[in-house]
């Protein structure tokens, strides 16, 4: 696996190339000179002084990258679909599946091309050998500007300017990087959006229903020398139902359901479905999700968290212990404790959360 700044893992292997809207350079070296300057890149045609709103969304299966636009500020006005109040920032780290709408305010009297960058996030290989980190651009070329490439470069963070950043993957970068973070749970939602997805309030005399979600690799085989790891959530592999969960019930269910309860999952692997009941819970009751991502690998994986078809509010979010010089993770968040060393059973440490 390939590391980011922290020692999360990132991907299988270092990123060789990337794409936007299905085009891009190969750039084989730190000079960041293309392999082949005739192959096309993406390009956005603009007019000084307007505003224009990028809809940006990374699908690449594991790498996050760091969205920037060279000489321009990002005015960031959505995520995931939901609006949120405008936060300016110099560039928006993206996850796998991760969406944002920002805004763009082009300069009043410019003929230039800027270059569109999307930042790779990794920094070592798997084995720990420094990497340089790739990139995939595109262009933003204003009205009468030179059909050529961009001259531009990315903005040199320094003490003196510091490079504010949406999303980071954790809570700060290496002191040396002179980056400032800004979690998403920082960002604030529409007044309209609060309207038409109020936050959710306890009934009345009924206490909030918690669980707990760890996000985690583990193995069936932790014996061998080099264990196979699956994509697991508190311990249990998904398998799909051969019928729909929402309606079947009893003797069927049983029948085409392989229901997680069935198993003890806390010493090895279970392949199963693992399903949230809330048959006892009331309609329009607020549940609490505690979402983590806790594993035995080097670090944890970095895991984009989606709900379908449910609108939610991040209420915080907690961060690992890091070395604030070499920006990686120490230890993990001492709000959550865990009885086995995969966390399949993690709970507040603190009762009086």
């Amino acid at each position: 696996m390939t590391h980011t700044t922290d020692g999360t893992n990132m991907g299988m292997d270092p990123v060789h190339s990337g794409l936007i809207n299905g085009k891009g350079h190969y750039y084989p070296d730190e000079t960041e000179k293309p392999l082949d300057p005739e192959l096309p890149l993406e390009t956005f045609k603009v007019k000084p002084d307007k505003h224009y709103r990028f809809r940006i969304i990374n699908v690449a299966m594991f790498v996050s990258f760091r969205f920037s636009i060279d000489e321009h500020i990002l005015h960031v006005i959505a995520t995931d679909g939901h609006d949120v109040e405008p936060e300016t920032a110099q560039s928006i780290v993206i996850s796998s599946g991760e969406r944002y709408d920002v805004l763009v305010q082009t300069k009043p009297h410019s003929m230039k091309n800027y270059f569109i960058q999307l930042g790779d996030m990794e920094v070592k290989n798997r084995q720990d050998d420094t990497i340089f980190p790739r990139v995939a651009k595109a262009v933003l070329r204003y009205q009468d500007a030179p059909d050529e490439l961009p001259k531009t470069r990315r903005q040199n963070c320094t003490k003196e300017n510091m490079c504010k950043v949406i999303n980071c993957p954790n809570k700060s970068y290496p002191e040396a990087a002179n980056v400032e973070c800004l979690p998403v749970s920082d960002l604030r939602s529409t007044q309209e959006v609060i309207d038409s997805n109020p936050v959710p309030v306890s009934l009345k005399e009924i206490t909030i229903r918690e669980d707990f979600l760890n996000f985690h690799f583990t193995t069936s085989t932790p014996e061998l020398e080099h264990p196979s790891y699956k994509a697991t959530i508190n311990g249990h592999a998904f398998t799909t139902p051969i019928c729909p969960p929402q309606s079947t019930y009893k003797q069927q269910e049983n029948a085409c359901i392989n229901d997680c309860s069935r198993y003890d999952c806390t010493i090895r692997l279970c392949n199963c479905t693992l399903m949230l009941n809330y048959d006892n819970t009331l309609m329009g009751s607020a549940v609490q999700l505690i979402l983590l991502n806790r594993d035995v690998i080097h670090g944890s994986t970095d895991h984009p968290i989606h709900i379908h078809g449910h609108s939610f509010h991040v209420l915080k979010i907690a961060y690992p212990e890091l070395d604030l010089t070499t920006g990686l993770v120490m230890n993990f968040s001492r709000d959550i404790e865990c009885e086995t060393e995969t966390c399949q059973k993690p709970r507040w440490s603190n009762n009086f959360f």
